[in-house]
């Protein structure tokens, strides 16, 4: 295995000649400075190249690496910096052809189940998510019925195809229930989400939100699709 060196310094992209840091979670380094990806964007490749290559030869001394990192917490952007960063971010913005590029580019990153993986189990991270008041009825509902055969996943705990079921049974049956709120899923049809979880031999409960004012017709559903 090939031992990586964190201490050696890489350059952001954009040619402003500042180091970049190492990525613990892509375990590898950054390409740009927070920010500093539009303008590596706006300057042609002809320029960036000139400027990787003039920061190519720049060898920086243990002690200097240690004065930069030390430089660099607490840094401030000026009012001047931070306008002209917005204002470069603006002009990018305002091409129709970079808008659909990134457009594109965000359909092609999404579109990879890993990537959606990837994505989630970041974000959710030192965060606590609990059920909320429709999840915790249907919760209850299935512990008093049938105990210690349903978890709740839909704190990312268990993900398929890039999405995180709301029930997941752990008795042996591959089958799931889906909670869809009346506000969040409006518009949406069950049948694409039970579609999702299919080809990996999952069956799936969809039950609406507004369904939870009958209490014993959603104990039926629930019966029935258990067995």
């Amino acid at each position: 295995m090939t031992k990586i060196n964190r201490r050696e310094v890489k350059l952001c992209e954009c040619g402003c000649g500042q180091p970049v840091k190492w990525s613990i979670q892509n375990k590898c380094w950054n390409r740009f400075i927070n920010g500093h990806q539009m303008i590596g964007i706006l300057r042609s490749k002809e320029t960036c190249e000139k400027i990787r290559i003039a920061n190519t030869g720049k060898n920086f001394s243990e002690e200097t690496k240690k004065k930069m990192s030390i430089a660099k917490i607490g840094t401030t952007r000026s009012e001047e910096t931070n306008k002209k960063n917005s204002d470069l971010r603006i002009e990018y913005w305002k091409s129709l052809e970079n808008r659909n590029y990134q457009s594109k580019k965000q359909k092609e990153f999404w579109s990879n189940p890993e990537n959606k993986e990837k994505q989630i189990k970041a974000q959710k991270r030192g965060l606590l998510i609990s059920p909320n008041k429709p999840e915790t009825i249907i919760l209850n509902l299935l512990n008093e019925n049938y105990p210690n055969e349903w978890k709740y996943t839909g704190d990312f705990s268990f993900i398929i195809n890039g999405k995180s079921p709301d029930f997941t049974n752990i008795n042996g049956q591959k089958k799931l229930i889906e909670l869809f709120g009346d506000y969040w899923h409006k518009g949406q049809n069950p049948q694409d989400r039970i579609d999702i979880f299919k080809p990996f031999g999952y069956d799936t409960l969809v039950i609406w939100e507004c369904e939870l004012k009958d209490i014993d017709k959603v104990k039926d559903r629930i019966n029935d699709f258990v067995g």
